[in-house]
């Protein structure tokens, strides 16, 4: 049973949900498919949203049909021992592969902008160790500093476009569609596999949601509000810096804020920064509670938090050895990352979803 210190509200769902969407893509998303769709990256971002309604939709369905189960736990319901236990094991390897990926991003980018003589393992330990303890405290701690941190960092991230409305020539974003629809549906596709289909990892913290009736609005609200957001984010670094200068920058969404605003506005970065950090925070934090609930799952361990430290070390010592340099990371997260990754995150609660209506 999920008691009322360990239970989430559906106001910390909604947050959770935000954050988790702006994550890393906050950072990482403008690039990438400006890369790909050019000016039209924008429609590519829409479409991308739309498809990740149907994951979403698929795995509160589930989480109805199966209260109090994760989906390590219902899949063996659902498929038998042997069947399920692989679901189960491919779920937790994309919940550490994904985990892994943030902190890679956030350490190529602390040490790229602002610490580069900081050696690696400080910057991973330092961002670990704050998720380590709010999920020691449960994940209903985790709702509660998500619901304070994230409107106070969604307010600055606001503030900051509305400062650069000035700086803004709508010129960039002519001529609709010139790049072809084919480069348009691939930059969709990136975006369904980063970030919006990643979203099925929300399966981890259903179970300990206490207004479940109110879960697909909620997530739904979520994903509407992140979606502006990353399109404001979209918009304004494009309609400051143009298509061409987007795309010659590692992390685009960081120059316009290096702008000097009316004369005297400056250092708008920082604020960049904290964003990217708190979100960064929260995404991490889902991915490495997702995978230790499901290990936890799998081994048939009573609790999580044993497994929270040993899957840490894990995490940062993957996070070391998966990239060469920035530039590998970048070609694996344009080329590779929705090829493996949608079949995850859209068949297999596609597959579960009908198995589960014939049974029932």
């Amino acid at each position: 049973m999920v008691t009322i210190m360990t239970a989430l509200n559906s106001r910390q769902l909604f947050w959770i949900i935000v954050g988790f969407i702006l994550g890393s893509a906050i950072l990482l998303i403008t690039g990438i498919l400006v890369s790909t769709a050019s000016q039209d990256a924008w429609l590519s971002l829409i479409i991308g949203a739309f498809l990740g309604i149907i994951p979403l939709l698929l795995v509160t369905k589930l989480s109805c049909l199966y209260p109090g189960k994760s989906l390590v736990q219902y899949s063996q319901l659902i498929l038998g021992k042997f069947a399920g236990k692989i679901v189960g094991i491919i779920w937790c390897w994309f919940a550490l592969h994904l985990g892994v990926l943030v902190l890679r991003n956030f350490a190529d980018f602390i040490m790229i902008s602002m610490l580069p003589r900081t050696p690696e393992i400080v910057i991973y330990i330092t961002f670990i160790i704050p998720v380590i303890l709010v999920l020691f405290a449960g994940i209903g701690v985790f709702g509660n500093v998500v619901q304070i941190i994230s409107p106070v960092v969604l307010s600055l991230f606001i503030m900051v476009t509305v400062i650069m409305m000035p700086q803004f020539d709508f010129g960039y974003l002519q001529p609709v569609l010139q790049q072809g629809i084919h480069n348009i549906i691939w930059g969709s596709m990136q975006v369904f596999a980063f970030p919006f289909g990643e979203m099925v990892l929300i399966a981890s913290i259903l179970p300990s949601l206490k207004d479940k009736e109110k879960c697909t609005q909620v997530l739904l609200k979520g994903l509407l509000v992140a979606t502006i957001l990353l399109l404001l984010g979209l918009f304004r670094t494009v309609l400051v810096l143009g298509v061409e200068d987007t795309q010659r920058l590692i992390y685009p969404v960081m120059e316009p804020a290096k702008i000097e605003i009316f004369g005297f506005i400056r250092g708008l970065e920082v604020i960049i920064i904290i964003n990217w950090y708190s979100f960064g925070f929260i995404k991490f934090a889902v991915c490495l509670y997702a995978f230790c609930r499901g290990f936890s799952n799998l081994t048939g361990c009573h609790s999580y938090k044993p497994i929270i430290i040993p899957a840490s070390i894990v995490m940062i010592s993957l996070a070391i050895i998966s990239f060469n340099n920035i530039a590998e990371q970048f070609n694996y997260a344009l080329t590779f990352w929705p090829i493996f990754t949608i079949p995850i995150q859209l068949f297999i609660p596609a597959i579960l979803l009908a198995v589960a209506k014939l049974k029932k």
